[in-house]
Parts: structure tokens; sequence; C-alpha cells
């Protein structure tokens, strides 16, 4: 990890943001059990991508909101997180700088505008 030599000044607007993660399955007697998720708060800097990024992005989500977000806290590929009452699915990690990822996220279509 690449340890940042003075406090970052480019990113100083982090926002509370909330992430629920799904419980873990285990099989009782053959049959699956999901245990309960968990919710938890982060403070994180999203930033949304630019159009080279963009580009690189599976063709079906260059449509829907994409941000990265940057964060000293653990966040999991397919955790739901919710910002600003939307809803997003983390897709990708990346290992960035002092933080301990860049994380990729995308809005979950939701209502009569859902392919």
């Amino acid at each position: 990890m690449i340890k940042l030599s003075a406090k970052s000044q480019i990113m100083n607007h982090d926002e509370t943001l909330t992430v629920s993660r799904d419980g873990a399955v285990t099989y009782i007697e053959g049959l699956p059990v999901k245990a309960a998720g968990t919710t938890f708060s982060i403070r994180a800097n999203v930033q949304a991508l630019d159009s080279k990024e963009l580009l690189m992005v599976p063709e079906l989500d260059r449509y829907r909101e994409n941000y990265w977000v940057f964060t000293e806290e653990e966040i999991r590929v397919n955790d739901i997180v919710t910002r600003n009452s939307v809803k997003f699915q983390v897709q990708q990690l990346e290992e960035w700088g002092s933080y301990r990822g860049a994380v990729r996220m995308v809005r979950i279509d939701v209502g009569p505008n859902t392919n």
C-alpha cells in the first residue's frame, strides 16, 4: 500500500454512506439458512467516473450512474451502498494509495424504467 506523504487536500469532502451486507449462507441438515444481514455507516469520498473510465465499464452499465468510492473502511463486492436515498451495488474493488480501496458502485435500477 502506498502511503500519502501528507493529508490529502483534494479529497476533503467526505460523505457518510450506509452499507448493507447480506448474511452468510450456512447449511443445517442439508438446507440453506441465510444469516441476518448487517448494516453499517462509512465515511467516504464519492466521485463520478470520467469519460475514459466509463468506456471500461460493461456496456449495459454505462447508462446507469457509476461512482468511485474512496474509503478506509472494508467494503465487499455485492454490498449495497445507500447514497441520498438511492441504492447502489458494489461491483469492483481496487487498491488505491493509503485508502483501503477504490470501489466502483453502480445504481440499482428499480421501477418502471428497469430493462
